[in-house]
Formats: C-alpha cells, structure tokens, sequence
C-alpha cells in the first residue's frame, strides 16, 4: 500500500472526522479519502466513520438539494443534457458544431458573473449570437424547470442572503485560486464562520537537473515509463511516482501501449500503473460494441466485428456464426443476416424493434434495454471484466431517459444522444492506488510524490497559447484575472503551474521530444535545465526506446532470445489427412505452410464478399469447363457445344453468387461467354483426341503418404497416348515442373499416379487467349506437348522416375514433420500467404532500428 498523495495534517484529519472537506478537484478529493484511511490504517484502527470529502461541484450540487422547497424550485441538469439541450437551441444549423464553446461562455458568464455586462457582451457580432442562443438556451431550461451547475454559486449566495445556513461547516483544500463567484461564495460563508481553509505546506523546489532529449513523443512516454519501472524496483515499498502527461484522455490508447512494452511480464497493469482518471468510457470495448449493436439496426456492420461478437459474452444469446460465409456481403445489417441466415434470435430483435413506439425518449430507452438484454447483454455476471463497465453504460441510459425535453426521437438520434452522454465519461480505475501516476499537466495541485517525470516540455508544447472564449469579447475575458486570456497572464499562469510542479517533489525530470510537431522542437523557455542530455543519462539500456514491445524485438538488443525446432511431431502411420495434392504442393512451397495447413489444420479465411474474387473466378471457370466437357467425348462434341448449354450452364454456375448486382452479373455472363468461344476455338485447333474422363478421383500412396487426387480431365490422341489436362486461369509456365522442389507438383503427381500417362499439360485459360502446354513422349505430334529434354531427360519415363524421388522426398519430410520456415521463393510464396503472422518470416530479416535521440 502505498504513501498517501496527500499529506493529512492534525487540521485535515479532524475536518474529515468532523465536518465536511471541500476540494479543488475531484482527484484531491479522492487522494485525501485514501489519506484518511491510510492513515487510519495506520493506526491500527479497525473501523472508522468514513469521511465526508467532496469536490466542489458535488459539494455545491449537495448544498443546492439541502435548500428548502420554496428555494428548490428546478433540478440540476447534468454536464451532457445542458450539452444536448444547448445544440437544440442553436439559433443557426451552422453554429451546432460550437456547442461546446457556447457552454464554456454559459459558464463563463455564470463563474464570473459576467451577465453585469450584458450590454457590452453584445457590441460584437459573436456576442450578439451569443446572447441569441443564450436566450433561447435560458427558455429551454425554464421550460424544463431546470438550471445548470454553474448556476449554482450564485443561487446558494442568494439562499445565504435569505437565511438559509448549509448542514455542515467545510473545510476548503486547494481552493486558493478559484472563480469570483466561488470566491464571493466562500467569503460569505468564511463571515458566518462556516468556512476553515487550510493552508498547504510550503515545500522546497526540487533541484534543477538536466532535460532529456527523445526522438518522438512515444519514445518520451516509453522512457519515461521505463525510467519509473526501474524507480520502483529499487524501491519497491512506499513509492509513490508521478508522470505528468499532456491530454491523457485523448492518447490514452497510445499511453497504454507505452506501459505495455515497459512492462511485458506484468499480467494485470492497473496494479502498477494508474492513468488519469481511467479510461475514456467510449473506447471500452463493451461500450463500443453496445452502441455498434443500436446502430446495426439501422445501419450494416462489417462481417470481421459481426464474427468478434460472437464470442462477446455480452452478445451470448445472439447465435452470431464464429465464421460467415463468403458469399455474404461484407457488410450486413441486421435484417440482411437474419433473413440470409435464418437466425431466429436475429428476426426476433427486428420483430420487437419493428413494433417499437419511439413517441417518447423513455420509450425510446425502454427499447434499447431490452433489445440489449434480448442479445444477452445482461448474462455479465458481478465478477466479470465488463461488469464495472455496463453498470456506467447503465447510468448513462439512465440519464438519457430523464431527458424529458426529447419529445419526439428517431433511432438514429436517439443513438447518437446516448453516444453524446456517454462521451465525457470515463470508467473508474481498476486500481486508482497503484503506485506509478500518470497524471494530467493540470492535477498536480496539493499531490506529493517522490518522484516526478514531467514530458511533453517542448518549446512548441509548453507554454502552448492561450485560447480565449469566441463568444464574449476579448476586453471582457481581458478583466477577469483569474481566466488568464491575455498572453502575459497566461504565461505567468503556465509559470505557477511550473513551479507547482517543481514543489510536488524531491526529485524531478523534465523531458521533450524532438519531433514534437511538424518542425524540430526545442526544451521550453519555463523549464529550467542544466543542459540537454540524452536518455541513456536516465536509464541504463536505451535499446527498448528503439525497439518498441520487447516480444517484437531484434535479437540483436538481447531482449529475446531466439528458439529454432524445424520438427513438429510425426505423422502416425494409420492416421487419415485431407489435401490431397495441395497438401504436396503446400509442403514444397514451404514445409511450415505444409505443416500448419495440414497438420494444425489452418485454413486461409475465404472472407464474405459481395463481387466475385479472383479465386470465385478461377472456380467458376473450372466448373463452368466441367459442365460443357461432361458427357462430351471428342473435339467434335466440343466443337457442337450449344449457346443454350452455355446459358444453362452458367445459370447454374452463377446461383451460388446471389449478392452479386445484377448489372455486375450481366457483365460476368458476357466475360464468361467471350472466354468458351475461345476455348471452343482453341479446343478444335487442336489434332484429334477422344476426352476419357473429366474430375476423375485417384489414390496414391507415396511412401507411408496416402492421398486422394482428382483428375481435371483425361485425354486420348490419335497415336493412343494418354494426355491429364489441368486448367489454370492463373499464370502457369513449365519450370513450376523443375525438379527438386517443384512450385506446381499437381501434374506431376498425376503423371507417376499411372504408367500409361504419357504427357501432362497446362491449359491455360485467360480473358483474351486459352493455349494448352505440356510435357510428354518424344512420340507425341503436338507442338503444345514439348519433349522431356526440356529438363535434359531422355525420356518422359525417365522424367517420371525423378519426379517420384522429388516427391517421395517431400512426403517423407511431411510425415516426418519437417515444419521448417523455408519458402520456395519469398518474393511469391509469402507475398500470397496467409500464415506470416504465425511464421514471423519477415522478423527473421528485421532492418535495423536508429536509436532514439
């Protein structure tokens, strides 16, 4: 357990005992809980009364509902309804996109009480439009009977005025600097001797030390994250490590990625490391898959997140497929998948949202839930990972139902208001007392650490620019001090915040990245440093900077170590596998794609797709040739093939394809036609031959090897040679035939399957040109059948009998297990396979890394 961030005077202890704290934030708030227990703890106390510590916010909101009725005349609108509610009261369509500053100006005017000068506030055309939409925004929320949280200060002083007296005295922590509302607020109470500030302890600045120098901003957060690793292994007991980034709540994806690499070995992070005040409630994965599911209803997902759902425990009950078929389209609706597949759960959820009434905003929640629970959203037991997560999505349709104004909603708006809600919150640290802080650039105020990384402290970062309101004029914002609108105020404010930083701790490192913007970036004029150093000043190995993750890391850098096992088990002898001759070809392309393919049985995903691929076509070809050929038996049958056995055929072949549009069909049909005239053409140049069989099934054993083949086609010419045919749509040249290892062994593999086989031969068949080209006997008269000197064999019995050693080799290796990771050629073997991910073929040839600066 680690040392509160808070040091708990005798004054603050006895205020959380007696009355009630009031703090700054809401991270003060929950750092002096964890003091007081701590501390309690320590004292070997088993129970304690539990500490009233509030944020000032709650503690305004708590003192607003403690009013008598006649003084409670409206409720308190929460943070996203104000949001919502001022969007509607836009008075332009094109100024919605600036909600968020017309609330900042709201509360601006509120805080400051800025309302005094409303006269001056509409002498420019922003502040005019600013009092418009104030105006209508004020009638919205009286119609409502509502008011807005930076209404409050002023309704308690004026509750005050009229004798009202709050239930409890507060004590003020880290309030020193706060807006003239509050200030006035505090002051008042302070005369009625309700108020006690206590007085933070002044602490020494830390010493000044160098500044370290990163190549990017990853780079810093890695260093820095490394930096605090080592910190907590030589003082693992009672650390207490800050590291200040900027804007955590947008890159908090990236900073956990960070903390990742930095601690590989740790199973559960948050135990270590603690980042701002949790992660952003629309990044959770439960929260992002439940508003996709609302919005499937209307819109289509693709297969890849539909295929994910399906081992959502949170989705149980939605019998999704752990694999959709490739014939669907990529990306489905939830009507579309429910009628292609029949999934009576899927017709069920469309039948009640169909029957739904979306008059009312209740109504409209009233449906989400139960939609949701009807998908098995609510299986999430108490002790589940996303049970923490589905209880705030919970508190957010709760509050999106109080949202009375919402008369009348579509499902597209009421999805994107739950969105909206959701967008500011963020789901509570798993452990909030981890002892390394990642903690945001404005949340030091009042925090002790031992430790403290300061990043991001770039020239082009830090100070920053001060952004004053759009809405109220600049000469206005100018008076108010504590907004801090003008250059120089800002940058006395960023200093203080400096100084801040420098009196939170004992020792401190300020760091900045090099590439912190588009232009090379230099240390920040408000840090003072010795000199700039480079990160191996800090830390005692930089390679990990360089590198990234170290389960990705070149062995070079020592972080791995590499493990070579070319076998897999052996083949028992009895056992059946399937393949047939890919499982050959497979094992000659590469013995790992052998291995994994037939042995592990991983096969490539044929993904759901809504136009024809280029495999779909190779397909298509092959039995659209497989139809015309069947019952055929000489070229003059060939030769009298029929327009309507063209047509009949290609319906046949073309029924399985029935998302493909019908102007796309029309054209494939006209493509397809073009490509049998020209194998009819093809095929009658040819000298006579009878067809023996066509997709004819074979089996050979090689060696303890046992596999089935099947035969495209088998033909006889005029001399009685045997001639096995193999249509190719792809590129195809008779080198794939070269012995030892053989790119295409298929043909080969039927040559030595009989002794009366005397050629072998492509059929190459293309849009434009089908040409047929083989090996065979020197007898055969055929200027497509090359003789088997191509190889320097003389003859092509010869050439069988090195082709059987080639391939009783391969399958002896296969039985063997040999899985080696060794392609037959990378540029083509790899280029169009599946499994890389699995094989790491291009890590064992990683380019070398620049260290970081």
């Amino acid at each position: 357990m680690r040392k509160p961030l808070i040091h708990l005077h005798s004054d603050l202890d006895a205020a959380a005992s007696e009355g009630v704290i009031v703090t700054g934030t809401r991270r003060q708030a929950r750092e002096l809980k964890y003091a007081y227990d701590h501390q309690k703890l320590k004292d070997k106390k088993t129970s304690w009364k539990s500490a009233r510590i509030l944020p000032v916010k709650t503690w305004l909101q708590h003192c607003y509902e403690s009013f008598p009725t006649e003084l409670k005349t409206q409720t308190i609108l929460p943070q996203n309804s104000s949001l919502i509610i001022a969007e509607g009261s836009a008075p332009l369509d094109i100024v919605r996109s600036h909600t968020a500053q017309f609330m900042e100006a709201w509360d601006l005017c509120w805080e400051t009480n800025l309302w005094r000068d409303r006269s001056e506030i509409g002498q420019t055309e922003n502040g005019k439009l600013f009092l418009r939409w104030a105006d209508a925004f004020q009638k919205n929320l009286k119609n409502n009977s509502s008011i807005t949280v930076s209404e409050l200060p002023l309704r308690i002083i004026s509750a005050l005025k009229q004798g009202w007296v709050p239930p409890h005295s507060i004590c003020l922590f880290g309030l020193s600097h706060t807006t003239p509302c509050l200030s006035e607020l505090f002051k008042l109470l302070s005369l009625q001797g309700l108020t006690k500030t206590y007085e933070t302890r002044i602490r020494p600045a830390a010493k000044t030390s160098d500044i370290i120098e990163f190549g990017t901003t990853d780079q810093e957060i890695l260093g820095a994250t490394i930096w605090a690793r080592n910190a907590l292994s030589n003082n693992p007991h009672d650390c207490r490590i800050g590291i200040v980034v900027d804007d955590i709540e947008k890159n908090y994806g990236s900073i956990r990625r960070q903390i990742g690499s930095a601690f590989p070995d740790i199973t559960n992070l948050d135990e270590i490391v603690n980042i701002g005040s949790g992660q952003p409630l629309l990044t959770e994965s439960l929260c992002t898959d439940t508003l996709d599911f609302l919005d499937w209803f209307k819109y289509p997902q693709d297969y890849r997140k539909l295929e994910k759902w399906s081992n959502r425990p949170y989705f149980c009950k939605l019998a999704l497929p752990k694999q959709l078929s490739h014939t669907l389209p990529e990306r489905l609706t939830l009507n579309e998948l429910a009628m292609l597949s029949n999934n009576k759960q899927l017709l069920e959820l469309m039948h009640k949202f169909e029957a739904s009434d979306l008059s009312n905003i209740t109504n409209g929640i009233q449906l989400v839930v139960d939609l949701l629970d009807m998908a098995g959203w609510n299986e999430i037991s108490s002790d589940s990972e996303y049970f923490q997560v589905r209880e705030q999505i919970l508190d957010v349709l709760a509050e999106t139902a109080s949202m009375n104004f919402l008369k009348h909603t579509t499902w597209e708006d009421l999805v994107s208001t739950i969105r909206a809600t959701a967008d500011s919150r963020s789901s509570a640290p798993k452990t909030t007392f981890a002892p390394i802080q990642i903690i945001g650039r404005h949340d030091l105020s009042e925090l002790e650490f031992d430790l403290l990384w300061v990043s991001g402290m770039s020239d082009s970062s830090w100070p920053g620019t001060n952004r004053p309101n759009i809405f109220i004029p600049n000469r206005i914002q100018v008076r108010v001090e504590t907004l801090a609108a003008t250059p120089n105020s800002w940058l006395k404010h960023t200093s203080q915040i400096t100084q801040n930083w420098r009196t939170s701790t004992g020792k401190l490192q300020f760091s900045y990245a090099l590439r912190d913007g588009e232009n090379d970036s230099r240390p920040s004029i408000l840090v003072p440093f010795n000199k700039i150093a480079q990160p191996s000043k800090v830390l005692p190995n930089t390679n990990l900077i360089s590198f990234g993750h170290p389960w990705i890391q070149n062995t070079g850098m020592n972080a791995t170590e590499r493990f070579v096992d070319d076998f897999g088990s052996i083949v028992p002898i009895n056992q059946t596998l399937r393949g047939g001759s890919s499982l050959i070809r497979n094992q000659t392309l590469c013995a790992f794609r052998g291995w994994a393919k037939h042995r592990l049985d991983l096969k490539e995903r044929l993904s759901p797709h809504r136009f024809p691929s280029l495999l779909d076509r190779g397909n298509m070809v092959h039995n659209l040739l497989h139809e015309l050929t069947k019952g055929k038996e000489s070229k003059l049958d060939i030769a009298n093939i029929t327009d309507k056995e063209v047509d009949e055929a290609l319906n046949q072949i073309l029924t399985s394809f029935n998302t493909i549009p019908p102007v796309t069909l029309a054209q494939e049909k006209k493509r397809f036609k073009k490509i049998i005239t020209t194998w009819i053409d093809a095929e009658t140049a040819r000298p006579d031959y009878t067809i023996e069989d066509v997709e004819q099934e074979r089996e050979i054993q090689l060696a303890e090897l046992h596999i089935k083949i099947r035969l495209d086609r088998i033909d006889r010419i005029n001399d009685g040679s045997v001639i096995i045919i193999d249509y190719k749509t792809g590129s195809s040249t008779l080198t794939s035939w070269k012995p030892p290892r053989m790119s295409e062994p298929q043909l080969p593999l039927y040559a030595i399957s009989d002794d009366e086989v005397n050629a072998i031969a492509f059929m190459s068949i293309n849009d434009d040109s089908v040409r047929l080209r083989g090996l065979g006997d020197l007898a055969i008269e055929d200027k497509n059948i090359y003789s088997p000197q191509f190889f320097n064999e003389e003859s092509f019995i010869s050439l069988k009998n090195v082709w059987r050693e080639s391939l009783l080799k391969t399958s002896s290796e296969f039985m063997a297990g040999y899985a080696k990771v060794e392609p037959l050629d990378p540029n083509k073997t790899c280029r169009q396979c599946d499994l890389q991910s699995l094989c790491r073929i291009y890590a064992l040839h990683q380019p070398k890394h620049n260290h970081a600066r």
